[in-house]
Formats: structure tokens, sequence, C-alpha cells
């Protein structure tokens, strides 16, 4: 089976979605050609690694989770991503 990467998928993200773990990354850095630590395209096919927790896929499958941590910190603005030392003076 495979899978369409997202925009701001990693692999352990994919390997979460498809696999149940993320153990799964190495198998599915294996299938597809690629080092745990590369990014990925949005877009871009990849051959899901073998089940290693199936409870887990079972859920990100039924609430319809496609988790997205891959973020590029110097473009990221808002609150969210304010640093409280930093940016606040707290007295």
């Amino acid at each position: 089976m495979e899978t369409k990467v997202l925009d701001g998928q990693s692999t352990i993200d994919i390997a979460i979605q498809t696999g149940g773990s993320v153990e799964s990354v190495f198998d599915l850095a294996i299938k597809n050609g690629l080092s745990i630590t590369d990014s990925l395209s949005p877009s871009q096919v990849l051959t899901n690694p073998v089940v290693t927790n199936a409870l887990v896929l079972e859920y990100y499958n039924m609430k319809g989770l496609r988790p997205a941590t891959d973020t590029d910190s110097e473009t990221e603005q808002g609150i969210e991503f304010w640093y409280i030392e930093h940016d606040f003076i707290v007295s």
C-alpha cells in the first residue's frame, strides 16, 4: 500500500500514520530508499511500512489523523511560536 505525503509531514509522521509507531520509520526508510531524517515533499508517494501497532493505526484511521510536525521554525509566526522568556517581560 502507498501513502501520499501531505505538506509538513516527516518520515516519522508517515511511520506513525501508516505503521502505528515510531519504530516503523526504519522500515519506511528502507522500503523507500530514504534516510529517517530526509525531508519529504508534498504529494511524494511512499510505500507503507510494516504495521507495528495495529491499535494506534486503527485509532489514526478512525479519527482521520494525519500528523504534520515537520515545521520550519524560521517562518513560524504568531503567539503560539513566541518565546515567553524572550518576547515578554515577566515581573
